[in-house]
């Protein structure tokens, strides 16, 4: 999807309330895997420093592992997604 594909996704799914929308949003705002969506807890939010630390995943066939590239990583939380974590 392009920048306004994008946009556009979240504008509708926000104004249908789409019971999703939260998740798609965290997911094209951070850029997170989806393992890694499902493996993070709040712990590692700080919304002070608008950071999440990106240290695990999750699949159904190994469970709970590092991520895919093995390091850990800090994703920048985005300005338009700091309303909604909170």
């Amino acid at each position: 999807l392009n920048e306004e594909q994008i946009l556009l996704l979240l504008r509708r799914s926000q104004e249908l309330d789409w019971h999703w929308y939260p998740h798609y949003a965290v997911a094209l705002y951070t850029g997170m895997r989806n393992g890694e969506l499902y493996a993070l807890t709040w712990d590692k939010v700080s919304l002070d420093k608008r950071q999440i630390l990106v240290n695990c995943s999750w699949s159904s066939k190994d469970g709970y592992k590092s991520t895919k590239s093995g390091d850990d990583r800090i994703v920048e939380i985005p300005m338009p997604l700091l309303p909604l974590l909170k």
